[in-house]
């Protein structure tokens, strides 16, 4: 049914799969010096194999991610867990602080990442800003948003590797939304389903079988 979105009015869209491999070339070829594209392309794959929030990743050091090489995995304390943790401390004293979420991390990522790190300092910021700081995930979305709109694609922001890797789990594990919340992190089943649009996709599913007979 035309008109009818997957995702949630004013929220980041997926991008969909049979784009993600033009959006990947796009993102390795943007970026004003070699040193730029390299740290674009990286964090893109990053936030697309591991489906951390891009606020969780622009901070990373490059020990993180040498150590991430070592264990074959990415640990993160995520920012929004730890904030509502924090913030329900008073109410809530004795609540347990928040685990570090673990996604395995694929060959070609860790092949990734070392080409990367490689005859870096285990200080440095993984994705460096100009002035020295870290790219900011404002900085980083508008980039996203900027190949988006180039590829005529709408709702295109640093949210969507996020989105899209929710996705590519649900539609790649025959719709397993159990599967999926526990890939992306989180605490229930409905907040999975309202993420990825789960009612959307049914009323799609819905009328594309009425129409069929009309």
């Amino acid at each position: 049914m035309e008109g009818v979105r997957l995702y949630e009015k004013g929220a980041a869209a997926p991008i969909p799969e049979d784009k993600i491999k033009l959006f990947k070339e796009k993102v390795k070829e943007y970026g004003k010096s070699e040193a730029n594209s390299k740290r674009n392309y990286l964090l893109f794959l990053i936030a697309l194999g591991t489906g951390f929030r891009m606020q969780d990743i622009v901070t990373l050091s490059i020990g993180d991610l040498k150590d991430a090489i070592s264990l074959g995995c990415l640990e993160i304390q995520e920012r929004k867990q730890y904030n509502q943790w924090k913030s329900n401390l008073s109410e809530y004293p004795n609540s347990p602080k928040p685990k570090k979420r673990k996604v395995e991390l694929s060959e070609a990522l860790i092949k990734e990442i070392k080409l990367y790190t490689r005859n870096k300092k285990r200080s440095e910021y993984a994705f460096p800003s100009r002035k020295g700081n870290y790219i900011t995930q404002e900085y980083f979305s508008k980039i996203l948003k900027s190949i988006g709109k180039e590829m005529q694609l709408e709702k295109i922001t640093g949210h969507s590797m996020r989105k899209t890797y929710a996705t590519l789990i649900y539609e790649n594990t025959g719709k397993d939304i159990v599967a999926t919340k526990n890939a992306i992190g989180h605490k229930s089943i409905e907040e999975t389903r309202r993420y990825i649009g789960e009612a959307q996709r049914d009323a799609k599913k819905a009328s594309f079988i009425i129409n069929s007979y009309v």
